[in-house]
């Protein structure tokens, strides 16, 4: 496994890619945390979809027989999606559980 620093923006279809594996990720993480507020689920959407773009675009992982769909390396965008959506649902339930 090699890792290479790239910074390259994504084209308008690949950037649908990275708000759908966002989107997915966000409601897995979501739904496994018990997220009860709009504003966590949307904060791990976001989070999520900058991880996918994160380390499909910039980190570059080369993971091995990844699968790419529109160029956009599958199984790293969604690895990287899942550690920053993870990071962000522990961000807000502890702000959540903090605050209350």
């Amino acid at each position: 496994m090699s890792v290479t620093l790239n910074f390259t923006l994504p084209d308008p279809v690949q950037l649908l890619v990275y708000i759908v594996i966002g989107l997915l990720v966000a409601l897995l993480v979501g739904g496994l945390a018990r997220l009860r507020y709009f504003s966590s689920y949307l904060g791990a959407f976001i989070l999520a979809t900058l991880g996918a773009w994160f380390f499909a675009s910039i980190l570059q992982l080369q993971v091995i027989n990844d699968v790419s769909l529109y160029g956009v390396p599958l199984i790293e965008a969604i690895i990287g999606g899942l550690i920053f959506g993870l990071v962000g649902v522990i961000i807000f339930a502890t702000r959540r559980r903090s605050v209350a």
